[in-house]
């Protein structure tokens, strides 16, 4: 919990200082930085990203069998660069 509460001061500290970004891109990507470092890791979504690809295959095979037309999900076909011809 020391880490969320140091974020929040961050964070609160960016937003004081918001006038000194040039747009709200660079803005965000100040505060992503922040609790990159701060959380200590470089891809701080990736237990909500796994969790969500978790549920969604996990409903896969309800959404197959009421559209039989349905490709196989894979990581290129999530993309939209698959070439292969799914059954």
């Amino acid at each position: 919990m020391i880490w969320q509460k140091k974020i929040t001061q961050a964070t609160e500290e960016l937003f004081a200082s918001q006038d000194k970004f040039s747009d709200g891109l660079e803005f965000a990507a100040a505060i992503h930085n922040v609790i990159a470092e701060l959380a200590g890791s470089d891809d701080v979504y990736k237990e909500l990203k796994d969790d969500s690809t978790r549920q969604a295959l996990n409903l896969y095979p309800r959404v197959k069998k009421s559209d039989p037309g349905t490709r196989q999900p894979s990581c290129c076909c999530f993309e939209g660069s698959c070439s292969r011809q799914h059954s």
